[in-house]
């Protein structure tokens, strides 16, 4: 089927309202899910799948993936072409990922691909979501010699286009949080969820490479942001390591944080940081500057003594 390809413009439009709280959500995490969220969501998504290293380059794909042609030609692909088929359950994401190494028109039909998958219910409620397809998965506790992974799913425009960052992180035995590896998938929206079972070999909604656009800019987070209400939602306090707070004030504003000390300056203007570690207190960041740089949207964490605290999620503008 042929995916949408009409314009896409930067910035937000319509209004994205938070997800609806239970009233015995005594730590502010979402536990009911609203509706304008399940659809959302959901859906058959196409897209180029990056994976970063902790210095934030990127790997490249796995050699048996690798066409002959491709090192006949010296070319070394860091990109995969992905299919993601995801929905909201009653109480867990559900979503399989399908990868494709990306060739030149249908040869792409004959090239094996990898698969993978959340199917069950180790996927719970996001911690915090919005109508308009925006969601955050994490665990409500990290503790020493373990491996976890955040999952954020930036939109920046309802079924249309959005960034999924998934980061992977290691907790060593004395409390050090050590990122292992971040995924970055860019999608456009093809059609309703139907589980394909396949991936297109040629035509939808081509999202070429993302990997050579501009990277966000450093002076950027030295600018001081606002909060969108009607675009974000917040629990608890979201602090970083100066002990400032990234939350909504009497205003409406939040100050983004500067002097990140685990920072990722990825391309197409996007971002990832981290801070501190799991004895005390550990922040972590991903986002996405949209508009010619005027819009940001922003999934930020906040950790105390191993346990989730506090997070922000939502659209912000530059306050000049």
């Amino acid at each position: 089927m042929r995916g949408r390809t009409g314009r896409l413009p930067a910035g937000t439009r319509g209004r994205s309202l938070p997800c609806k709280l239970s009233s015995r959500a005594k730590t502010g995490i979402q536990s009911v899910v609203h509706p304008g969220f399940r659809n959302n969501v959901s859906g058959e998504w196409e897209g180029r799948l990056v994976t970063y290293d902790p210095k934030g380059n990127a790997l490249e794909l796995p050699h048996h993936f690798v066409p002959e042609a491709y090192r006949e030609w010296d070319m070394v692909p860091t990109s995969w072409q992905t299919q993601c088929s995801m929905r909201m359950m009653e109480d867990h994401v559900q979503w399989v990922n399908r990868k494709l190494i990306p060739t030149v028109g249908c040869e792409a039909d004959s090239v094996a691909f990898e698969e993978d998958g959340r199917k069950d219910k180790t996927s719970p409620v996001p911690v915090h979501c919005l109508e308009n397809g925006s969601f955050c998965i994490a665990p409500r506790h990290i503790s020493v010699d373990d491996t976890w992974e955040v999952h954020h799913c930036l939109v920046k425009l309802p079924k249309e286009e959005r960034v999924r960052m998934i980061q992977r992180f290691r907790t060593t035995s004395d409390g050090m949080i050590v990122l292992l590896d971040l995924e970055v998938i860019m999608e456009r929206f093809d059609e309703e969820y139907n589980g394909r079972p396949l991936l297109n070999g040629c035509g939808g909604p081509c999202v070429g490479e993302f990997g050579d656009r501009p990277a966000a800019r450093e002076d950027l987070f030295k600018m001081r942001w606002v909060s969108d209400k009607d675009h974000s939602t917040q629990f608890g306090k979201c602090r970083n390591d100066t002990g400032s707070t990234e939350a909504f004030g009497d205003d409406g504003r939040t100050d983004s944080f500067d002097g990140h000390h685990g920072t990722l300056l990825l391309p197409s203007s996007m971002w990832m940081s981290t801070s501190g570690t799991l004895d005390s207190f550990f922040y972590l960041e991903a986002g996405w500057f949209l508009d010619e740089d005027k819009v940001r949207v922003l999934s930020s964490l906040s950790f105390s003594e191993g346990k989730l605290t506090g997070g922000f999620l939502g659209m912000q503008s530059v306050c000049r």
